[in-house]
């Protein structure tokens, strides 16, 4: 079985609270998210995304409920938030606003710095994480702010790997990019998890972004974890998934239509290559 490495406990937040303004914006969310997962969180907009992700480094403390990591209350008096940072990154969306030093060395040095690494240690952190985006050697001693939007986003990631998060949260890190730019993003992401067996939580409006690269989905809605299951799992509900005004992969909704048209089919496709499985198989069968 696998190791739960975040868990939430009937976590719940009011913004505003005791004003005319109070607004849950998360109630009752229980959740055991394990080492190695990679979760794409989904919702639309409002639905308690943010705010959800934000309770998991210790950015927001619950009005109610408990974040536990790795069996630990993380708002217990004699637990470091500050060192919980290190171990659950959270990237921003468009986190080149984040980007603030002369350089990008020294951008990307700072996690690594306030971990209290000696200089050999930050400099072999520095130039792994620049690789491990895609970038070359050359741009370390340029400003940040002379780089293109993409370079940025990549240095201000990198930023976040260099600590060596064991959990890595994405708020949209793909937001304003062309579909290369963010095919890239995807796979340093993906390359990382792999790499460092690290737990990965993607927020993402992109249902094929997730259907592509996630293993789990966490359906966030009206501020309630409503589905957080295997990618078949959640797919399967496509249709109640469109009720909630979410949006589900093209090959599904071809799937859906092929049902909804008298065709026996699994509409709990997410990918080409299930399809062409599907499709195969019926053949096979002479349907």
């Amino acid at each position: 079985m696998s190791e739960v490495i975040l868990r939430t406990r009937g976590l719940s937040y009011i913004y505003g609270m005791s004003t005319p303004f109070e607004c849950a914006a998360i109630h009752d969310i229980d959740l055991d998210i394990c080492r190695g997962d990679f979760i794409g969180l989904i919702g639309h907009t409002g639905s308690g995304k943010s705010t959800l992700i934000q309770h998991l480094n210790g950015l927001i403390q619950p009005t109610s409920g408990t974040v536990e990591y790795m069996g630990r209350d993380i708002w217990a008096k004699d637990f470091s938030r500050r060192s919980l940072r290190f171990d659950v990154g959270l990237v921003f969306q468009y986190p080149e606003y984040q980007l603030f030093e002369e350089t990008v060395r020294k951008d990307v040095a700072f996690g690594p710095h306030n971990m209290g690494l000696d200089e050999e240690q930050i400099n072999q952190r520095v130039l792994s994480s620049i690789k491990a985006v895609g970038l070359s050697e050359d741009i370390l001693d340029k400003s940040p702010f002379e780089l293109s939007g993409g370079q940025k986003r990549r240095v201000a990631i990198a930023g976040i790997l260099s600590m060596r998060p064991k959990v890595l949260v994405l708020d949209e890190p793909t937001a304003g990019l062309d579909p290369r730019g963010r095919e890239e993003i995807l796979g340093y992401i993906k390359d990382y998890q792999n790499s460092e067996n690290a737990t990965v939580i993607l927020v993402s409006h992109s249902m094929e972004d997730v259907a592509d690269y996630a293993d789990k989905i966490l359906v966030m809605h009206e501020g309630q974890a409503v589905m957080f299951d295997t990618l078949p799992a959640v797919f399967s509900h496509a249709e109640e998934l469109t009720a909630m005004g979410l949006d589900v992969p093209q090959i599904t909704k071809v799937f859906i239509k092929l049902k909804n048209s008298g065709y026996d089919v699994d509409t709990a496709v997410y990918s080409l290559d299930r399809a062409v499985d599907i499709i195969v198989e019926a053949a096979s069968k002479g349907k």
